[in-house]
């Protein structure tokens, strides 16, 4: 299961969807974004093995759409936020608890070379000692999630610091995970306990803040470790950018993220967010089992003079879309001011979009000032 989870982060991970939104869907505005675009199907296309022996060894059981902005283009971004209301996120006991994921890509840009970071919702949190390395266990409670993982770096070329003490609020820890086994040394953040318990009298309400920090070269410290354990030094020259959320109001400034300035010298111009759904239970029809709605607001990105609202989207991918994955109870929804992703429920199949190419259009006013 996990496997095939994170596998499917590769595919849709911002250096990847990008080849989706230009096949047809955004034309490139510029010949750095042609440039961009080939580069992505190239790393694309060495994930196709990974992807058939997951598929193969595990089957398809998940479902989810992803929706990327339309028609957005600002250049030089250094800041990004958004803000998510879950009024519910369920879980069952762990010998049945269907796997929910709410993925947000943040993607960075530098020349023709992009990355991303994910920031996610799980209806999982996970269990390890601080700098852990190698795998780890979970347990059913929402949980929210940080990773930098990128198969063509070394360890050297990525690094996370953790800022908030391990020991307040849920617990946020750092992990140099070997993500379902692919041999990679993810720079993993997880929280450790539960973030919350959402209902719609009593929303858990997270906001996140990616902000670009100060440029450095062979930063001192331990950033990043081998799958052996071992610290490894960061070399060459690096951007460092602060992952900060507030949870029902209360901040976390929860790590930095020292990511290759060739690759992300600023936040992508075109794509900075990308919001994705993986929901476990699609081809045995088990979706209605454990319910999901995620709704998202204050979407924006800014160069550092002004807030630029995320307004236009469009759905452009949808997993396994005719593989046989039948069930419907799943979707995003858009109430002119918010785009909201929903699993699980009655009503999905009639008010929920899913089709590739459906639009959902904002009415977000640009911020003044970034409540922080």
């Amino acid at each position: 299961m996990w496997l095939i989870r994170n596998a499917r982060r590769l595919r849709v991970g911002c250096e990847d969807v990008r080849c989706a939104t230009n096949a047809g869907m955004v034309p490139p505005s510029t010949p750095q974004h042609r440039r961009a675009d080939k580069s992505s199907m190239s790393r694309l296309l060495s994930l196709v093995a990974v992807l058939a022996a997951a598929s193969t060894l595990l089957g398809d059981d998940t479902a989810g759409c992803m929706v990327q902005l339309n028609g957005f283009s600002h250049q030089r971004l250094t800041e990004l936020t958004w803000t998510a209301e879950i009024t519910e996120y369920d879980t069952a006991p762990p010998a049945d608890n269907l796997v929910r994921i709410e993925y947000n890509f943040v993607n960075f840009t530098a020349g023709s070379k992009t990355m991303d970071v994910a920031a996610m919702i799980q209806n999982v949190g996970h269990l390890f000692s601080d700098d852990a390395f190698g795998t780890i266990s979970n347990f059913p409670a929402l949980g929210l999630y940080f990773s930098s993982l990128q198969k063509t770096f070394s360890d050297s070329q990525h690094g996370v610091q953790l800022n908030v003490s391990p020991t307040n609020g849920p617990q946020f820890g750092r992990i140099f995970e070997n993500v379902d086994r692919l041999g990679y040394s993810a720079k993993n953040v997880y929280t450790r306990t539960k973030v919350g318990t959402p209902s719609i009298k009593t929303p858990v309400i997270v906001q996140w803040i990616v902000t670009r920090g100060d440029t450095v070269v062979d930063p001192s410290g331990n950033y990043s470790k081998d799958l052996k354990g071992s610290w490894i030094g960061l070399k060459g020259k690096f951007v460092k950018w602060n992952f900060a959320v507030l949870i029902n109001g209360t901040r976390y400034d929860v790590a930095d993220y020292y990511l290759p300035f060739s690759y992300a010298e600023y936040i992508s111009a075109s794509d900075p967010l990308v919001l994705h759904q993986e929901y476990f239970g699609s081809a045995t029809t088990r979706l209605r089992s454990q319910k999901g709605k995620v709704r998202y607001t204050e979407l924006h990105a800014s160069d550092g003079n002004q807030w630029y609202p995320l307004n236009n989207w469009r759905i452009t991918q949808r997993i396994d879309d005719g593989a046989g994955n039948l069930d419907d109870h799943f979707g995003w929804r858009s109430d002119g001011d918010s785009l909201s992703s929903s699993v699980g429920h009655d009503d999905d199949p009639a008010k929920s979009a899913r089709d590739k190419g459906h639009i959902f259009s904002l009415h977000q006013v640009a911020l003044k000032e970034l409540r922080r």
